[in-house]
């Protein structure tokens, strides 16, 4: 995945801020945990596991608010793998 994306992007280091089994199961607290990093030159990744252990990932080139009209907005950078 870290080949997938832009050489702007990879000279930073992810960093766990939200984990569900910790934080909760609910959108809104993960809004919650990314607020302070919302309109930042940060990134999101997304890693769902699912009960059959399959996995899906999203990277998001902005982090996810809540906002005001209840809609992702992204750009080119992101990508689902």
């Amino acid at each position: 995945m870290w080949m997938f994306m832009a050489p702007s992007l990879r000279i930073r280091f992810p960093e766990i801020v939200f984990r569900a089994s910790k934080d909760g199961y609910n959108l809104l607290s993960l809004y919650a945990s990314v607020k302070e990093f919302v309109d930042t030159y940060h990134y999101c990744i997304l890693i769902l596991l699912t009960a059959e252990d399959e996995k899906l990932g999203v990277f998001l080139d902005v982090i996810p608010d809540q906002g005001k009209n209840d809609r992702y907005i992204g750009a080119c950078d992101t990508f689902i793998f």
